[in-house]
């Protein structure tokens, strides 16, 4: 029986989203499998981190906002660490005899590991690129720490990319305990639809003849989300104005490229962001590109 620890306080059974939800399906298509999410425990209150606005120049304004950042990510990271402590106490009352714990990595978060170390069972540890992306804080050490141990004591890493793969291997993590496991997709449910196209077109006030680049995802650092919107923006210079970008996600790229597409002028006449979408619209923004 495998166990498969989704650990952070965002996610819970009820709203998986589609990537997590078809792994769960996958597992579950295999062997037995229990899904434990952090968001269902009765601990779990998700208070995310504020978005800080790029400034420019170091100001009262910048220093206040710094500051502010600084307690709002602290007290968010004493409540991972109490979050963690709790899920460990939750693991241990359970009465299943698992053969394997898979967890999907969350900052400061290591239950699934010592309570796999517990059970003498193996780990496998979930990686979802730089959970610390940020300077300051109380326990960023602490939480840095973390990370390069659950590493270096996962009995097996998985990775989205060769790019991450590449990424821990620089960082001194052997390469044949890590395993790249591509995304996936079900041909049924994104098959090209010329209704569907035509429908997102009127809707987002596309021509029909206009050729629509677009992207549909996170903007993690390991996308390169920012060459899309260079790509526009020479496209724009060179006087090719028939080719529209959707761009549908969000992440911890994203007000990069917010910025860059405000500086070249591509918002609105170019270029679309657009958050989020749920999951059953997205085939529809997939046949309009």
């Amino acid at each position: 029986m495998l166990l498969y620890i989704i650990s952070a306080r965002s996610f819970s059974n009820k709203n998986l989203g589609r990537k997590i939800s078809e792994v769960c399906k996958c597992f579950k298509d295999v062997v037995p499998t229990d899904v434990i999410c952090g968001g269902d425990l009765k601990f779990s209150r998700y208070s995310p981190n504020r978005k800080v606005t790029p400034s420019r120049s170091i100001s009262s304004t910048r220093i206040s906002a710094l500051c502010k950042d600084f307690i709002t990510i602290s007290l968010s990271e004493i409540t991972d660490i109490i979050h963690c402590l709790y899920t460990y106490l939750h693991l241990s009352k359970s009465e299943n005899n698992y053969n394997i714990v898979w967890e999907r990595s969350s900052r400061l978060h290591f239950a699934g590991l010592l309570y796999a170390r517990k059970k003498g069972i193996p780990y496998v540890l979930e990686w979802k690129d730089h959970l610390v992306n940020y300077k300051y804080s109380m326990f960023k050490w602490l939480a840095d720490a973390i990370e390069k141990w659950k590493n270096r004591k996962a009995d097996y890493i998985a990775v989205e990319s060769k790019v991450l793969k590449n990424y821990l291997i620089s960082q001194g993590i052997p390469e044949e305990k890590i395993y790249v496991t591509y995304n996936a997709v079900n041909p049924d449910e994104f098959r090209r639809s010329s209704s569907n196209s035509l429908h997102v077109r009127e809707e987002l006030n596309i021509a029909e003849h206009d050729i629509v680049v677009g992207y549909a995802g996170s903007y993690a650092f390991y996308h390169d989300s920012v060459r899309m919107f260079k790509a526009a923006r020479i496209l724009k210079e060179v006087g090719i104005t028939n080719v529209k970008w959707i761009m549908i996600g969000e992440g911890k790229d994203k007000e990069k490229c917010e910025l860059y597409a405000h500086e070249h002028g591509l918002i609105g006449n170019t270029v679309i962001m657009l958050p989020f979408q749920p999951k059953e619209k997205i085939p529809y923004y997939l046949s309009a590109m």
